[in-house]
């Protein structure tokens, strides 16, 4: 047992960073490596993903951007994207400072180097605007995530003759009006 033991551990040495280890206790990865000696590699690597699915962060698409328009977020910051929303990272230690679902994303608009994005509320809630020179990416990304929830009824959708009751505004502008451009988005 004790050789298992120093197996362990001294993977843990070679794989974690050392800001990690500290917080692994090698009897919980043993305990976790036994749960899995009976299972197939199929079985493993889906309860790997499930695992993974779990983290707030999961297939996040991350784009640096900065901002100015408020003081209660730092100037330099990451916005995440992946499919229950966006959160804004602090960009040095990667923490959450904000997450909203995209239930509670209500407008996003891109210009050519910033976007604009509406939690809340169209007139009261929070509005963010963030420079960036993936300003149209963010905003594509949004939209078709938010197009996806609504083909699968996770977000209602939002009618044309009611857009401003039910308070969602999903909106992109493209400043090159060439054919190819155009037949690109079609």
């Amino acid at each position: 047992m004790l050789d298992n033991l120093n197996f362990y551990f001294s993977s843990v040495v070679r794989i974690l960073p050392r800001s990690m280890r500290a917080n692994i206790k090698v009897e919980d990865i043993v305990a976790a490596h036994q749960n899995l000696l009976d299972m197939t590699p199929n079985q493993a690597i889906l309860t790997f993903i499930e695992m993974l699915k779990s983290w707030p962060l999961f297939g996040s698409t991350l784009f640096e951007v900065s901002q100015s328009y408020t003081t209660s977020l730092p100037k330099l910051l990451f916005l995440a994207i992946n499919q229950k929303g966006v959160s804004l990272l602090e960009m040095k230690t990667f923490d959450i400072l904000e997450s909203h679902d995209f239930t509670e994303v209500v407008h996003s608009s891109p210009a050519i180097k910033s976007i604009m994005i509406v939690v809340g509320h169209m007139a009261t809630g929070s509005k963010y605007m963030f420079n960036s020179n993936q300003a149209y990416e963010i905003a594509h990304l949004i939209k078709d995530y938010i197009d996806e929830l609504q083909a699968r009824c996770v977000i209602p959708r939002a009618r044309p003759e009611s857009l401003y009751q039910s308070n969602r505004v999903s909106s992109v502008y493209i400043d090159d009006h060439t054919f190819e451009t155009l037949q690109t988005l079609v």
